[in-house]
């Protein structure tokens, strides 16, 4: 059941990442902009004397849109093939190379929607939210086995 519901996960994920980039390049711009508008209100809020404009911000929402979105799609993905029973090494290597293919084919999409162009630098960002999200799992299941190592050897000292 786990399994059949990481897939899912992994493929609705994957179909928002789609629609996303299936918006028209002013319907996009529109949408991060808004975005833009809420961080620089944000800041403005948390620190009253900072002159914020949400102009230069922009590009710095579009990158960090593509970083989280690939980030998520990578330990979702990671979930998935490791619960399909594939070992942690493996796992890893085929979810970054799956997520790095998702992001050369939703580049490669975005050529054929209006306004929109294939940046590689895009796909590049991408792979930096999939290898970072990877790296954290990787990780944190180093610190989980450690963890479990120790209160075993605790337990056994106890006996």
């Amino acid at each position: 059941m786990a399994k059949l519901i990481l897939w899912s996960l992994l493929i609705v994920w994957m179909a928002v990442i789609y629609i996303l980039s299936d918006q028209p390049a002013g319907t996009s711009n529109d949408l991060s902009k808004k975005v833009s508008i809420v961080v620089a209100e944000t800041i403005r809020q948390t620190v009253p004397q900072a002159d914020v404009n949400p102009e230069p911000l922009n590009r710095t929402v579009r990158e960090m849109a593509h970083f989280f979105a690939f980030f998520v799609l990578a330990l979702l993905c990671a979930a998935a093939f490791r619960q399909s029973g594939l070992r942690e090494c493996v796992t890893l290597s085929w979810a970054f190379a799956f997520c790095v293919l998702y992001a050369i084919l939703d580049e490669w999409h975005q050529r054929y929607v209006p306004g929109r162009g294939a940046e590689l630098a895009d796909v590049l960002v991408d792979a930096g939210g999939e290898a970072v999200a990877l790296a954290l799992r990787r990780i944190a299941n180093v610190i989980k086995r450690r963890r479990k190592l120790m209160s075993e050897k605790v337990a056994q000292d106890q006996e």
